[in-house]
């Protein structure tokens, strides 16, 4: 069992693993600590390491039922009861990347008595599945990536399992099944709640025109990567949360090499790194003569206080101003190739190794275009 006590993820994608992260609140990720064997699982969870199903479920009610909801020495699963209301507990593989067929299936309105036994059993079921991937083919082809719980209200909670699969495979019904036991499934085929707000990031790309022609190891038009993000205002958080960094790579030729900065961090403490515009739905018709600063100015709809506004246009204010569009523009000035012929130039907006199960990775590319001799330029 790894344990992580500086909050830096030890995630290896190559080995079958259960990776547990602490969701403060839904749209947050903490990794905790990551288990390769079963009994590392059963270890965190307070059971014995001689179990089965049946047996787990009989012995984790009674301990429910008794009032005694135990957590490891090191809180790393906590109890229902310890939960703050909307934070959540999650046990994810660590091959398990966010894509488009990522879908949970849950149970909810249970008790703090029916989720301490529902959740421990939850838990070692889709352990039993992640740990059973050994190689490349039987991850890709997982269905079962994760258990969550979350503390849906003070005495209600949810429970849900994280599948990666098509609608209609014949696989998932038979695990839904076995997964819900006695309990009724409430929602099924449902978005993952988890980090739910940070997969409004969308990703554009600027190329400056120029009107010369592109040549070898001479620096290219700057190219901009546009981060947008939409939030509602009472999210109050860095834009592009779960968001790492965003990698520049050439795609074509394989005989040339692109050259200069290809890597920028987003979380950067450098306010010359990227800009971070923060406008709310009255912004976007005020702020039309705004000009984008490089020294990161951070607009939002604070400055809108301070504004000699009629009263009609503040109570306009209050009905439209509920949410914000952020947006952090990457600057790419010193990239050049090697080679001549045609380019094409791709664009990853890679996601924190902690938020990688709940965030898709985003790409795009620039247009293709020609690379010529100097002569020719």
């Amino acid at each position: 069992m790894q344990w992580c006590k500086e909050g830096r993820e030890v995630q290896q994608k190559h080995v079958s693993a259960c990776v547990f992260h602490r969701h403060e609140e839904l749209n947050k990720s903490e990794y905790l600590c990551t288990c390769e064997k079963l009994t590392d699982v059963l270890h965190i969870l307070e059971l014995p390491e001689k179990h089965n199903i049946t047996d787990t479920l009989t012995r984790t009610a009674e301990t429910g039922a008794a009032g005694r909801a135990t957590t490891s020495s090191m809180t790393v699963v906590e109890s229902a009861a310890q939960l703050s209301v909307h934070g959540a507990i999650s046990m994810t593989a660590s091959y398990a990347d966010y894509t488009s067929r990522t879908r949970c299936h849950t149970v909810e309105n249970l008790t703090i008595e029916q989720c301490i036994s529902f959740w421990k059993r939850s838990v070692i079921f889709a352990a039993e599945f992640i740990l059973s991937a050994t190689n490349n083919a039987m991850r890709r082809s997982a269905v079962v990536v994760g258990v969550f719980m979350i503390r849906s209200d003070y005495s209600e909670f949810t429970v849900g399992i994280i599948t990666q699969c098509a609608t209609r495979d014949n696989r998932l019904q038979p695990i839904l099944s076995q997964f819900c036991d006695h309990h009724m499934l409430t929602r099924v085929h449902a978005e993952l709640p988890l980090c739910a707000a940070h997969r409004t990031t969308t990703m554009r790309l600027w190329w400056e025109p120029r009107t010369e022609r592109v040549t070898p190891h001479r620096i290219m038009p700057p190219m901009k990567v546009i981060l947008e993000q939409h939030q509602k205002l009472q999210c109050n958080g860095i834009p592009c949360c779960g968001y790492g960094a965003v990698n520049v790579f050439l795609c074509r030729p394989m005989t040339s090499r692109l050259c200069g900065t290809t890597k920028k961090t987003l979380q950067s403490t450098n306010p010359d790194a990227f800009e971070k515009i923060l406008l709310s739905t009255v912004d976007k018709g005020q702020g039309k003569g705004l000009k984008d600063d490089a020294d990161a100015a951070i607009l939002n709809s604070d400055f809108l206080k301070d504004a000699a506004y009629s009263s009609a246009v503040q109570k306009r204010q209050k009905l439209k101003l509920d949410r914000r569009q952020n947006i952090v523009i990457l600057h790419f000035d010193d990239l050049s190739v090697v080679e001549e012929g045609e380019h094409l130039i791709g664009v990853e907006v890679e996601a924190l190794p902690s938020y990688r199960a709940f965030l898709p990775a985003l790409y795009g590319h620039l247009a293709p275009f020609l690379v010529v001799a100097r002569e020719d330029a």
